[in-house]
């Protein structure tokens, strides 16, 4: 409430504003300073009389009751220190790159109740809503503002892939490539995740200049690199310049399958589908035979290596289960592993399968990459 007292009659002295009364019993529920321009108002004469008197009138006691629990509840409230917000998104921050958010409650209650000596710890209210807000509308404003900055307007390059989730909603999980200057080296990072309703130029590059775009990486799945709807023929309806590089890794898996379905025996995958499930309720398993994956003919590799380690052994094992416990499964595993064609058959794996490995490395040596992929063409052609 404003109070605003004019002089009446002569005045004796210049009256000024007493910060105390802010503090005053009487007055701290209602009693407002506020400061004004005063070449545009007249100087206002206050005496603590005339307030004593004013809070017996009526209409002030009528319109101060409302004020008074409110002013009551505002002073009842004491806002968050720095050092206790600081500490919030920090552990919010450090639980969105390394943690479910499932464990936010019980990580705010452990801070608190073991740093209680720390005014930052203990002051800490942090669960699964405070925490979903703060990386929502603070963390990751920040960190897209600040990935803008450091981009600016130079070209950069986006690596897409297709995601699943638990709804079955697809989305596009896009990272980009671009030349940090501060930092003096190229920078891999995660710029977005677009539903695929919604998967246009705008929504993949976050606002970014998109005539800045000059080269996009995907695997070589319809959805990515289909004529119709494709990922990258939407984007190249908007850049006509944009450069498509696809995953090597994939395109050998796509000519490894191909070359599989053609020219393997197929009882091939018929033996390694089926020592996995010999194996798969042993409670005795000295080396894990792997399950090989039924789309991807390179991830068969895998299995197959555990099984050319122990082929000898295999052989042994399904022909003494063929001969005591007379199980025709195990009689027509045993005749596969007496055929030796079937052991050159799953060596030709080999080689193929390095070359994809040395793909996927992180620190790979991009020439020593090309020289293996001409030396696998060469090998195999011959």
């Amino acid at each position: 409430m404003k109070i605003y007292f004019k002089s009446m009659g002569k005045t004796q002295y210049t009256q000024k504003f007493r910060n105390e009364w802010l503090t005053d019993a009487l007055f701290k529920d209602w009693l407002v300073k506020i400061e004004l321009d005063r070449n545009l108002f007249d100087v206002v004469v206050a005496k603590r009389y005339d307030l004593l008197q004013h809070t017996k009138t009526k209409k002030h006691i009528e319109a101060a009751n409302g004020f008074a629990t409110s002013r009551s509840m505002i002073n009842y409230t004491k806002p968050p220190s720095l050092k206790t917000s600081d500490a919030e998104g920090t552990l919010a921050l450090f639980i969105a790159v390394h943690c479910s958010i499932l464990t936010c409650d019980h990580l705010g209650v452990l801070c608190k109740s073991k740093f209680n000596d720390c005014e930052a710890a203990k002051n800490i209210k942090l669960h699964r809503t405070k925490f979903t807000n703060i990386i929502t509308n603070i963390l990751s404003p920040h960190f897209e503002t600040s990935l803008r900055t450091s981009i600016s307007n130079q070209p950069y390059s986006i690596l897409v892939d297709e995601s699943t989730d638990i709804s079955v909603t697809r989305y596009l999980g896009i990272t980009i490539m671009y030349f940090n200057k501060e930092l003096g080296q190229i920078i891999s990072t995660y710029l977005a995740l677009v539903e695929m309703e919604a998967c246009n130029a705008e929504a993949i590059t976050i606002r970014l200049d998109l005539q800045k775009l000059i080269g996009i990486g995907t695997d070589n799945a319809s959805v990515m690199v289909g004529i119709n709807n494709g990922v990258y023929t939407k984007l190249k309806e908007d850049i006509q310049t944009l450069i498509h590089v696809p995953c090597i890794c994939y395109s050998l898996q796509l000519a490894v399958s191909a070359a599989a379905s053609e020219t393997l025996a197929r009882n091939i995958e018929y033996m390694i589908r089926e020592t996995y499930n010999w194996f798969f309720h042993s409670s005795h398993e000295p080396l894990n035979i792997v399950k090989a994956c039924d789309t991807r003919w390179l991830s068969i590799e895998t299995a197959v290596g555990r099984i050319l380690n122990q082929w000898l052994e295999l052989k042994t094992l399904f022909g003494i289960a063929k001969l005591k416990e007379k199980c025709y499964a195990a009689e027509i595993l045993h005749n596969m592993f007496v055929d030796d064609s079937n052991l050159a058959y799953l060596k030709f794996l080999h080689p193929v399968q390095k070359v994809n490995k040395s793909f996927e490395s992180n620190t790979a040596d991009p020439s020593k990459l090309l020289n293996d992929l001409i030396n696998l063409v060469n090998s195999i052609a011959r």
